[in-house]
């Protein structure tokens, strides 16, 4: 329906001049990120509002240590309140703010020290990167997220939208659940 999309289409969501519609690793300058092999969602929505949660796992299937950025397009009228990032058996739990030249200067000195270093930023809006030097070969990388979603109303319906992408999935497995608590009865 071209009104209905019309009412709900945004701009794409760049990163580096890439377009990101989902949660991905990116390595260097490679045209595309890693994509995850494994993508779980859970929602719980009531009234006009939505509590995301999504899990995200990725593999460093190169032979090498590598670097790589975390990049998650975050929904229009989101905010992001938790985030975890576990490479192997390690999880990082976000929540420190630091002056930027001070948070960069950690991440350096973590990283050339061989230790697994993270940064976060945002590129710009509506983008969240984090920066995660010296990843294992052949390691499991998981992301956690939760967000906070104020539901659209278009033509008197609400509209929860999730950043996935089935393109961007090389094979990949989605869990989708959402929970649904109105107050009031449904009609259909």
């Amino acid at each position: 329906d071209p009104d209905r999309d019309a009412h709900t289409h945004t701009a794409p969501t760049l990163f580096q001049g890439r377009q990101v519609n989902t949660g991905q690793l990116v390595v260097g300058h490679q045209s595309t990120g890693m994509s995850p092999t494994r993508t779980e969602v859970s929602a719980q929505i009531a009234s006009s509002a939505a509590s995301v949660q999504m899990r995200q796992t990725f593999v460093n299937s190169g032979s090498d240590t590598t670097d790589a950025v975390y990049v998650f397009p975050v929904p229009p009228q989101a905010a992001v309140y938790s985030l975890t990032l576990s490479v192997g058996e390690r999880s990082i739990a976000f929540g420190v703010v630091a002056e930027t030249s001070k948070a960069k200067e950690a991440y350096e000195q973590a990283k050339e020290s061989g230790h697994l270093a993270t940064i976060v930023e945002q590129m710009s809006p509506g983008v969240l990167a984090i920066s995660l030097g010296n990843i294992p070969p052949h390691e499991i990388v998981r992301a956690e997220l939760k967000y906070l979603q104020t539901l659209q109303l278009v033509e008197n319906k609400y509209r929860l939208v999730i950043p996935l992408s089935f393109a961007d999935n090389d094979g990949g497995t989605f869990d989708i659940q959402v929970d649904l608590e109105t107050g009031v009865p449904l009609c259909g």
